[in-house]
């Protein structure tokens, strides 16, 4: 664990995420806390990321990435504070996995940085503090787009990714998102008997109205070196072309309209209720709702005392990758065109009880 002295009452701590790309897991941690009506907190955290397949391409690679990690800020006299971190990333271009694979090895760290930097000297709740983390999700962006296209062995000018991060405080009930490209992510609280969802992100495409106004501003002054928007809404310039107006990498295409500042929201959550953050790529996304994804999560918290903490939350979250996978064989005999498959979530669910630590 390593420690930042960021003044003299308050040190911040950050453990490295776990990284995973083909059918592979990553680690999740549960923590616990009580709230004021003596109940706990089961916080679980985990992902899983499986390789789709595509009958004209042998020996197809995941492009698709993920990674989590939390954030510890610690005052003298108060509780532990944590920020748990979550992104997913899906790549696109002949050479989508190599960024992908830069970005999750690079992003947690440039997210730390700002982190500190951002927080420094203040106050750990209020408007002030949600300011200072959205302002280090949008500089973390563009520091890692520009550290991308100023490494050589990066290919960050006709490759690209789309992007999504979440920062979760359960302590002051918030989340706060920030988004390029077209995977997504989603909220759910379950209440007594329903289940309320809110997305956190919409896509950045040119289907938006204000997102195809922005890109025309830039096309106008660029359609003579031939920035266009195609019947299906991809973006090109010249021979590249992607399904997005807004990315990591993808440098050839600027000139466009097509830029890396990522949309940043805030929403509130209810700490008395269960609750999920779920991330996840398009391969889940366009052969399933959001509900029904989320069902793949809300028995979290029934089945988390007969598992070990290290499994249960890369469980659901393979669980979910997987039937994805099949929803997109919609039980055909032949082999068709799967999308990679990819997801990170967050779960807090409320047990009555004493408060136990981990």
């Amino acid at each position: 664990m390593a420690s930042f002295v960021m003044n003299k009452n308050t040190k911040v701590f950050f453990r490295p995420s776990s990284f995973t790309h083909g059918l592979s897991r990553g680690k999740n941690r549960k923590l616990y806390s009580a709230s004021p009506s003596s109940t706990t907190a089961t916080i679980l955290v985990g992902g899983a990321s499986v390789a789709g397949q595509d009958p004209d391409r042998a020996g197809k690679v995941n492009q698709d990435r993920y990674f989590h990690f939390e954030y510890y800020i610690e005052e003298e006299g108060e509780d532990q504070q944590i920020l748990h971190v979550l992104g997913v990333m899906d790549g696109h271009g002949r050479q989508g996995h190599l960024l992908t694979e830069f970005l999750k090895d690079q992003m947690p760290k440039v997210i730390q940085e700002e982190l500190r930097n951002q927080l420094l000297d203040v106050p750990k709740s209020g408007r002030h503090f949600e300011s200072a983390i959205e302002h280090a999700l949008s500089t973390s962006f563009s520091e890692v787009q520009a550290l991308a296209e100023r490494t050589a062995d990066v290919p960050a000018f006709r490759s690209g990714s789309t992007c999504v991060v979440c920062i979760v405080d359960d302590k002051n009930g918030f989340v706060i998102s920030a988004n390029v490209g077209d995977s997504m992510a989603i909220l759910g609280q379950w209440l007594t008997e329903s289940i309320e969802v809110t997305k956190l992100t919409i896509p950045t495409v040119a289907s938006r109205n204000d997102e195809r106004n922005r890109v025309n501003e830039v096309m106008s002054i660029n359609k003579d070196n031939g920035a266009r928007i195609d019947s299906m809404g991809n973006l090109w310039f010249g021979p590249v072309g992607v399904a997005m107006t807004r990315a990591l990498g993808d440098s050839a295409l600027r000139k466009a309209g097509l830029i890396s500042n990522p949309e940043i929201s805030l929403h509130r959550t209810d700490a008395s209720q269960n609750a999920a953050v779920l991330l996840g790529t398009d391969g889940i996304f366009d052969v399933m709702s959001a509900e029904l994804a989320l069902d793949y999560i809300k028995n979290l918290g029934e089945n988390h005392r007969d598992e070990t903490v290290d499994n249960i939350a890369d469980s659901a979250a393979l669980q979910l990758v997987l039937k994805s996978r099949e929803l997109w064989q919609n039980g055909l005999p032949i082999e068709v065109k799967i999308d990679d498959s990819t997801c990170v979530l967050f779960s807090r669910f409320m047990t009555p009880g004493e408060c136990i630590r981990a």
